[in-house]
C-alpha cells in the first residue's frame, strides 16, 4: 500500500521508471507477487476514450486514396468522361447511405456522414462542370502542383466551460473539406473535441495536381455535436431498444449526423509560402451550439510549377553570336527550371555533367526569329540559335514563349523553392500502432492500465 501511494504521487515518466525498477527487483527477490493484484489496485476509475481501430483504418484508406488520385491527375491518366464520373459519385453516395443505416456506433456513423458530404460536394462540382461551357485548355507547362499541410485552428472556449470540467462534457467531431478547381478532398475526422483541446490540428497533407496560376482554394470547416450519452447504462439501453425493435435498421436519413459548416476561407497564389503562415477566416458562424473560433488559423500552402522540375523541350541546336565568327554546332539543348541549358553533346547531358552554358528565361527575355534561326536576348547575353528544320524552330519558339508566360504568371513562386509534401501513409495513431505491434513487454501493458497518463497520445 505504501508503494502504491508512492507510485501515484509521481509524474508519468518517473512513475514508469519506478515501476520498472520495482518489477526487476520483484522477479528476483519476491517471485510470489502476482501482477494481477497490482493491476487491480491501480485500475483507472474515470472514463477514457477507447482507441478506434475502425477510425485508424479509415484514415489510412483515405490517405492512400488521395495519394493515388493525385498521382493519376498529375500523370493525366485519369481522363474518364464527366458522365461516368457523375455515375460513380452517385453510386458512392448510395452506398454511403447504406453504410450509415448499418452503422453500429457513433464513430462509424460520423465517418459515413463525412463521406456523404464529400460525395455530394464532388457531385455538385461535376454537374456544374458539365453544364458550363468548355474552358480554355491550358498546357502542362502553365500548371503546377499544390500542397496544403499543417492546418491548425485555435479554439475559443467559454470561461465557464474552460475552468469547470464535468464527467460527461459536450464533445464535438470536426473535419475540413478542401476544394480547388474541380478537385475536392477531405481531412481526417477528429472526434471528442472538448474544452481540454486548445486547438484543432489536422495531420493530413492535401495534394492538388494540374493547378493554374489563378487557382482558388476553399477550406470549409464542419462540426457535429456528438452524442452525450456515453455511460454504460445508456449503451445497454440502446442495445435493449435495438433488440426489442426487431433489429431492423432505421432509415439512413434519420441516422445521418448533422454536420454544420461553420467556417469558410479562401487562399490564392499570394498566400503560398514555404513556411507556415497565419490567416483570417473569411466567414465563421458564432453559434451557442457550435465551436467558437478566434478568427485565425495557420497552415502551409506550397506551390511548384511544372516548369521548374520538368523538361519543357529538348533537342539539337547550333549557336553563334552577332558580330563574331565563333559558332558551336550540334549542341544538346534543354529548357528546364526557367533556363535554356546547353551541353557540347548528348553524352555529356546523359552523364549528368554540368551544362557549359545557361541562359535565363524570365520576364525580361526578348525573342525574335527568322527562317531557320531565333535570337534570345537577355540583360547580359545575346545569342543566335540555328535549327535544322522549320518545325524545330517553331517548337523551340513555342517552348520559350510558354516559359516566359509561365514565369510572369507564377510570380514569386518561380524564385521561391517550395517543397511539395506528399500524402503519407502514416496516421495520427502511428506511434501507438508501432508500439503495440513491436513490443511484447508486459510492463508497458501494465503501465498503460495503471497510469493516469495516456501513453497512446
Amino acid at each position: 500500500a505504501d508503494y502504491n501511494h508512492k507510485i501515484l504521487s509521481l509524474s508519468g515518466q518517473d512513475r514508469y521508471l519506478n515501476i520498472n525498477q520495482y518489477c526487476d527487483k520483484s522477479v528476483t527477490s519476491c517471485p510470489s507477487i502476482e501482477m494481477n493484484t497490482l493491476r487491480r489496485s491501480f485500475r483507472k476509475k474515470h472514463y477514457e476514450e477507447p482507441y478506434s481501430e475502425f477510425q485508424e483504418g479509415v484514415s489510412r484508406y483515405n490517405v492512400q486514396k488521395r495519394k493515388r488520385e493525385s498521382i493519376r491527375l498529375k500523370k493525366h491518366l485519369l481522363n474518364p468522361s464527366i458522365l461516368s464520373e457523375i455515375k460513380k459519385e452517385e453510386n458512392l453516395i448510395s452506398g454511403t447511405k447504406n453504410l450509415i443505416a448499418a452503422s453500429k456506433n457513433e464513430i462509424q456513423r460520423l465517418e459515413a456522414s463525412k463521406n456523404l458530404i464529400l460525395g455530394q460536394e464532388r457531385l455538385d462540382k461535376l454537374k456544374s462542370r458539365e453544364s458550363s461551357t468548355q474552358g480554355v485548355q491550358r498546357k502542362r507547362a502553365e500548371l503546377a502542383e499544390l500542397s496544403l499541410s499543417d492546418l491548425r485552428i485555435p479554439l475559443k472556449w467559454n470561461p465557464d466551460e474552460l475552468f469547470t470540467y464535468s464527467d460527461h462534457p459536450v464533445k464535438y467531431a470536426v473535419f475540413a473539406l478542401i476544394t480547388c478547381e474541380d478537385q475536392v478532398y477531405d481531412t481526417s475526422l477528429l472526434s471528442s473535441i472538448d474544452q481540454r483541446v486548445s486547438d484543432i490540428c489536422f495531420p493530413d497533407v492535401i495534394l492538388f495536381s494540374g493547378v493554374p496560376p489563378s487557382f482558388s482554394i476553399q477550406i470549409h470547416l464542419f462540426s457535429c455535436r456528438m452524442n452525450e450519452d456515453r455511460s454504460v447504462v445508456g449503451s445497454i439501453f440502446n442495445k435493449i431498444k435495438e433488440k426489442f425493435s426487431g433489429g431492423y435498421y432505421e432509415h439512413a436519413d434519420d441516422q445521418v449526423s448533422e454536420f454544420t459548416r461553420f467556417a469558410v476561407t479562401t487562399l490564392s497564389l499570394a498566400d503560398t509560402s514555404d513556411s507556415v503562415r497565419c490567416f483570417e477566416w473569411n466567414h465563421h458562424k458564432i453559434d451557442q451550439g457550435n465551436l467558437a473560433l478566434f478568427g485565425h488559423y495557420c497552415c502551409r500552402l506550397a506551390v511548384k510549377p511544372y516548369c521548374s522540375s520538368e523538361s519543357l523541350h529538348q533537342g539539337t541546336l547550333s549557336l553563334s553570336w552577332p558580330g563574331s565568327d565563333i559558332s558551336v554546332n550540334n549542341c544538346r539543348a534543354e529548357i528546364k527550371n526557367w533556363k535554356l541549358m546547353l551541353w557540347m553533346n548528348l553524352n555529356e547531358c546523359e552523364r549528368g555533367s554540368a551544362p557549359w552554358k545557361q541562359i535565363s528565361v524570365d520576364q525580361d527575355t526578348e525573342l525574335s526569329d527568322g527562317a531557320l534561326w531565333f535570337l534570345v536576348e537577355t540583360t547580359d547575353d545575346l545569342t543566335v540559335f540555328t535549327c535544322n528544320t522549320l518545325e524545330e524552330k517553331v517548337s523551340w519558339m513555342e517552348a520559350l514563349k510558354l516559359t516566359i508566360t509561365a514565369y510572369k504568371s507564377w510570380k514569386h513562386a518561380v524564385t521561391a523553392d517550395m517543397e511539395i509534401f506528399s500524402p503519407s501513409k502514416e496516421t495520427s495513431g502511428k506511434h501507438y500502432k508501432k508500439l503495440r505491434r513491436n513490443t511484447k513487454s508486459k510492463l508497458l501493458v501494465l503501465y498503460s492500465q495503471i497510469s493516469s497518463v495516456n501513453i497512446r497520445k
